[in-house]
Order: structure tokens, then C-alpha cells, then sequence
């Protein structure tokens, strides 16, 4: 069984690989063949049809497409419209089948060219919008520069706009340079020279007809490398300097000895014979244009032909051949009449013909598509035995270390249950133990605050009651965070806007706030939502303390305050502030401004620090306390007093 399980994979492989091998030679004929039809039309469709024939011996979908594809290119090339569009289509139809998305977007991009040489504009401007759009959709960047740089020749060629040209050019003159692509970039050059040709801005257009060319020379394509030189002449052309225009067809020479191709051939020779116009050589202009005249006839070009005759008519009539530019004429305007009806008889004879052939070749096709398939099914039964065998043993082999994989995790898992129940447990002992903790750290405290009330009532020292007051205040500030931490769900984060407040309710009783003052005293606490660790909230707790304690001691009316003791003028461990008769308001804003970073702005209503106070200097306990406290964070502490107004403003960060 062994054995014929090895036997049956070697078969196999050695199938795919020789399918593999000829897919490659299938590809690499036609990227030969590619590359030969701006140079040599006629070698590269024998190299392309040879790859079509080998693509429909070996029933290979994809090669079929391909050479449709590169059919309609020759075709293209070859300046025959309606067959390049018909070859276009197909491969077009067979791509969308395959799901070949790179390739689609190209073959929209040509269509839409030959359907605007075809004279229909609208349908062949559809077709390259279609082309950028699915080129962005498969995010095809090459394809996407290419068809950009056809919609810009459409609007040179067609639609005049060449503003609207210039601007499709840069977009893909940004992508091509990314892709590092010399050929898109000197087809891009190429057409700015023609825009800006068209323009009459010649200084431009010669720059980028001489950069064009430059880049056609670095990858060696003498064909786009001739166009471009071609395009440098038309623009001497156009300025009127025959001289500059024989110096570029100097160059042209001999790149056209690398180059059989007629239409290169007869567009130096039409060039040729405007330089001589130019230069009133009437008699060697004459001969170039003839020359190019025949070159034309005989690559079939009638419509270059029908071109030329203008300048075999001026030329002719200047040199005093009066009948023969009088014949030239009159065939131009005949040819002129029937140009159009001419080429639809030729168009509907050849598309009969081709459609007749068509038909045969697919009914041939079928015949061989029909046998080949037998012959596949046959092999294919087989390989699905092979294969059918050697799935139930894997699949086998697969089930058998599945079960054995399920058990050992089902043992790790109930392992690992057990573990998470023995955390969970103790985790929330630990929990109820640390609540405990808080709970009797707050009675403690409560307990010194309240020895502390005990002695306060046997002494009459108005100083060390004050300090009694703020000791019990900061005990009762102390006791508020163990309060919250033991009766909120998490342990670790306070929420200061509950926080503070809680403190200021506290003062509020410590010193008496009696109903009268509370009806005029607003303790507004704004900013966001911030939570701080116990570590942090303790000393911003304190010093929101001692700001608070100040308010209501100093800030406001005594009348409007109730004491436990008598006061007198306030020591050094006061913040001194002058009282008023006024509405009073306590405001505590409190921010995150970065990553661990707050700020928390303190203002009341009252008249502010005396102006000889500075509390980043002062001696006074209050403040020593503060700036000790914000040193725990990293914090700061300013005051700024700009009449009528004046705020605390403390900046620190959290505690790790």
C-alpha cells in the first residue's frame, strides 16, 4: 500500500510539473512577443500565435485569455481598429471569468483608446474611466498610471482640453516615480511635450521631449526613443527652425537601422521634406514627401496617405507643376468624399470574413476540446482514486491526534479550573481583609479626631485651637479616602469630583457653616470624570484641604462663619487672605492634560493673597505643607492674581 501511495504522488507531481514548465514557456513567449511589436510586428506575431497555439493544445483558460489579449495589442499596432477591438473583448470577457483583476484594468485602458480612434468618443472615454476605476479597486498602481497617462492622450488627441491633460499627467507622474518605472515615466514625458506643444509653450515642450527620450534611451527602447524624438521635431516644427529639426533626424538615423517598422520610416521622411519646405528647398522636399508618400501605400496607411497629399499639393503648385497639384487636389477631395464610405464597406467585409472564421475555428476548437476532455476524464477518475485513498488515511491518521489532543486538554483545562477557583477565593479573602483594614484605620482615626476635640475643650489658647482645627481637618481628609476605599467596589481608584466634595462637606461642619452662609456659599467642582490611586488622591486630598480651610477661615466674612474658638490676627501657619462682605464661591476645576499628567485649578470668591505673600518662598506651614505634599508627585503650585480675579493653579502626576 506504501508503495503505491509513493508511485501514485510521483505521478502526480511529475504532471504538475510539466504543466507548470509549459505554463512558464507558454508566458514567456508571449512577454517576447510583447516586446517585439513596437520593433519587429512580424516576428512578434509568430511568437505570439505559437504561444496561443501551445495555450489551446494544452486547454489552458488562461493562456487563451492572454492571447487574446496580446492579439488585440499586434492588432493595435498594426493600426487594424475593429480586429484589436474584437481580440480585446474576448480576452476582456475571458479575465473577468478567471478573475484576473491584474490584468483587466489594461484591457479597459486599451478599448477605450481604439473605440475614440474609432470616432467614438463618449463609449471609449467610458471605457478608460472604467479602467482608473477598477485599477484603484485592485489597487493595480501600474495600471493605474498607464490608463491615467491614456485618458491625458485622449484629451491631447480628441478633446483639445490640454490643461485637463497636464493635470492627469502629474498625478501619474507622482505614482510612476514611487514605482520607479522609466518607461511610464517617459511616456509621461512624452505626452506633457505634446500638451504643452499644443499649448505654443515650445521651451516646455522641448524639455520633456528631450527627457522622454532620455529615458526611453536608458531601457533601450529605440521604437518610444524615436517617437520621442519625433515629437522634439514636430515642435521645431512648429517654431520654424528646419536646422534644429535635420539635428534631431540626425539622431533618428540610426535608430531607424534598428528598425524595419514603415510608418517610423515615413514619418522621418515626412519630417525630412518639412525641414526642406522650411528652408524653401522645394525640389528635395519634394522627394522626401514622395518617399514618404510610398512608405505610407505601401504599409496600407490610407489615412496618412490622405494627410500628405496637402503637402504633395503645396509643394507641387510651387514648383510650378500646375496639372500634377491639380490632380493631387482633386483626388484629396475625392478621397475626402469617400473616405467615409469606403472604410465602413471595408469594416463590414472584414468583420464577416473574420466572424466566418471565427466560427470555424470555435467549432474545430470544440472538436479538439471535446476529445481532450474524454482523455482528462479518464486520468482524472484515476487521480481522484489515488487521491480519495490517500485523503481517508490522512483524515484517519488526523482524528486519531485529534482525540488524543482533546483529552490532554480537557485534563489541562479542568487542571486550570481548579487553580482559577483556588485565585478567585482567595482574592476576594484577600479583599474583604483589606476592606476590613480601611474600616478600622477610619474608626482609628476618628477616634484621634475625636481626643483631639476632647482636649481642644479644656484649652483657651486661640492659637493651639487653630492647629487642633487643621490637625483634625487633615485627620478627617485622611479618613474620607479610607472611607471611600472600603466602601466602593475597586480598591485602587478614587474619583477626585466625589473626593473633594466629600472633604468640603467636611470642613463645612468642622467650622460651622451656619444656614444663613450656606445659603450663599457654592462649592462648584468641574472637569472631567478623573480617577486617581490612593497614593495620588491622599496628598492632593491634604492640599485641596488646606486651600479649602483658608476659604472659609479667610476668604469671607467672619460674621458669616461660626468658630470654635476665637482668632486673632492670622501666624505663619495661615494663608492670609482679607475677608469681605460679598457673595461667596468656592471653585475646584480638576483635569487630565496628559498621559499621567492633571491639573487642578483652585479660585473663591474672596480677595486673594495678601501681595507681599509668595508661596513659593514663604515660610508659613500651610504652604511648606503644600509644596512638600505636590513634591511627592512631581508637581508645582502657583498663584496668579489679575484683579478681580485669582486661582491656584497645581500641576502634578499620578503615583506609580
Amino acid at each position: 500500500m506504501r508503495y503505491l501511495l509513493t508511485i501514485s504522488l510521483l505521478v502526480l507531481l511529475g504532471g504538475v510539473g510539466n504543466a507548470a514548465q509549459q505554463k512558464e514557456d507558454i508566458d514567456a513567449l508571449y512577454r517576447l512577443g510583447f516586446e517585439k511589436i513596437n520593433e519587429n510586428a512580424t516576428e512578434a506575431e509568430l511568437l505570439i500565435n505559437k504561444a496561443f497555439q501551445l495555450s489551446l493544445a494544452e486547454d489552458n483558460d488562461a493562456g487563451i485569455a492572454d492571447g487574446y489579449f496580446y492579439k488585440g495589442c499586434l492588432f493595435d499596432r498594426l493600426m487594424q481598429v475593429d480586429s484589436a477591438i474584437l481580440y480585446l473583448n474576448k480576452a476582456n470577457t475571458l479575465f473577468h471569468l478567471l478573475d484576473r483583476e491584474e490584468n483587466i484594468p489594461d484591457t479597459y485602458g486599451r478599448l477605450g483608446l481604439l473605440l475614440i480612434k474609432k470616432n467614438q468618443p463618449q463609449e471609449g472615454l467610458r471605457h478608460l474611466l472604467e479602467a482608473l476605476k477598477l485599477a484603484e479597486k485592485f489597487k493595480n498602481h501600474a495600471a493605474l498610471v498607464r490608463n491615467t497617462i491614456v485618458l491625458a492622450m485622449h484629451h491631447n488627441d480628441y478633446t483639445r482640453e490640454y490643461d485637463e491633460a497636464i493635470k492627469y499627467l502629474q498625478q501619474a507622474e507622482s505614482s510612476a516615480k514611487k514605482l520607479a518605472d522609466k518607461n511610464l515615466i517617459g511616456h509621461i514625458y512624452l505626452q506633457y511635450s505634446i500638451s504643452y506643444n499644443n499649448k505654443k509653450e515650445f521651451d516646455q515642450a522641448i524639455d520633456y521631449s528631450r527627457r522622454s527620450a532620455a529615458e526611453f534611451k536608458s531601457i533601450g527602447s529605440s521604437y518610444n526613443q524615436m517617437r520621442a524624438l519625433f515629437t522634439l521635431a514636430q515642435v521645431y516644427k512648429a517654431l520654424e527652425k528646419p536646422a534644429e529639426i535635420h539635428h534631431v533626424l540626425a539622431q533618428v538615423k540610426p535608430l531607424l537601422q534598428e528598425n524595419s517598422d514603415n510608418l517610423m520610416k515615413a514619418n522621418y521622411s515626412k519630417l525630412l521634406s518639412e525641414a526642406y519646405y522650411l528652408e524653401d528647398n522645394f525640389e528635395e522636399s519634394l522627394i522626401a514627401a514622395k518617399e514618404a508618400s510610398e512608405l505610407l501605400r505601401a504599409g496600407g496607411q490610407t489615412q496618412g496617405i490622405y494627410h500628405m497629399s496637402n503637402l504633395l499639393f503645396r509643394l507641387h503648385y510651387l514648383l510650378g507643376n500646375r496639372i500634377k497639384a491639380d490632380s493631387i487636389y482633386d483626388q484629396f477631395a475625392l478621397a475626402d468624399d469617400s473616405l467615409y464610405s469606403r472604410e465602413r464597406m471595408n469594416l463590414d467585409a472584414d468583420l464577416r470574413q473574420k466572424y466566418e472564421s471565427e466560427k470555424r475555428m470555435q467549432q474545430i476548437d470544440l472538436q479538439k476540446m471535446e476529445l481532450a476532455h474524454a482523455k482528462y476524464f479518464r486520468q482524472g477518475l484515476i487521480g481522484i482514486l489515488i487521491l480519495t485513498v490517500i485523503l481517508c488515511v490522512v483524515v484517519y491518521g488526523r482524528l486519531r491526534e485529534k482525540a488524543k489532543n482533546e483529552r490532554i486538554l480537557n485534563l489541562k483545562n479542568e487542571k486550570i479550573e481548579r487553580q482559577f477557583t483556588t485565585l478567585r477565593q482567595l482574592n476576594e479573602y484577600n479583599e474583604t481583609l483589606l476592606r476590613e483594614i480601611h474600616h478600622r484605620v477610619k474608626n482609628n482615626l476618628q477616634i484621634i479626631s475625636s481626643l483631639f476635640s476632647i482636649q481642644a475643650r479644656n484649652i483657651h489658647h486661640p492659637e493651639v485651637i487653630n492647629l487642633i482645627e487643621k490637625s483634625k481637618s487633615r485627620l478627617k481628609t485622611i479618613s474620607i479616602i479610607h472611607n471611600t476605599l472600603y466602601s466602593q467596589k475597586s480598591l485602587n481608584r478614587i474619583r477626585m469630583s466625589d473626593f473633594i466634595k466629600e472633604i468640603g462637606e467636611s470642613l463645612f461642619e468642622i467650622y460651622n457653616v451656619d444656614g444663613s452662609f450656606l445659603d450663599t456659599l457654592d462649592l462648584n467642582i468641574k472637569g472631567v470624570n478623573v480617577f486617581l490611586n490612593a497614593d495620588t488622591s491622599l496628598p492632593v486630598g491634604l492640599v485641596v484641604n488646606e486651600l479649602i480651610t483658608n476659604s472659609l477661615k479667610y476668604a469671607f466674612s467672619e460674621s458669616s462663619i461660626s468658630r470654635t474658638g476665637g482668632y486673632g490676627a492670622p501666624d505663619d501657619d495661615t494663608l492670609l487672605m482679607e475677608g469681605e462682605e460679598r457673595s461667596h464661591e468656592i471653585e475646584i476645576v480638576i483635569n487630565k492634560i496628559g498621559e499621567n499628567e492633571f491639573e487642578l485649578k483652585y479660585s473663591d470668591s474672596g480677595p486673594g493673597l495678601d501681595d507681599a505673600i509668595d508661596i513659593q518662598t514663604s515660610k508659613t506651614t500651610g504652604i511648606r505643607l503644600m509644596r512638600g505634599l505636590l513634591q511627592q508627585l512631581n508637581g508645582s503650585i502657583e498663584y496668579h492674581k489679575v484683579y478681580p480675579d485669582h486661582h491656584f493653579l497645581i500641576r502634578f502626576k499620578e503615583a506609580e
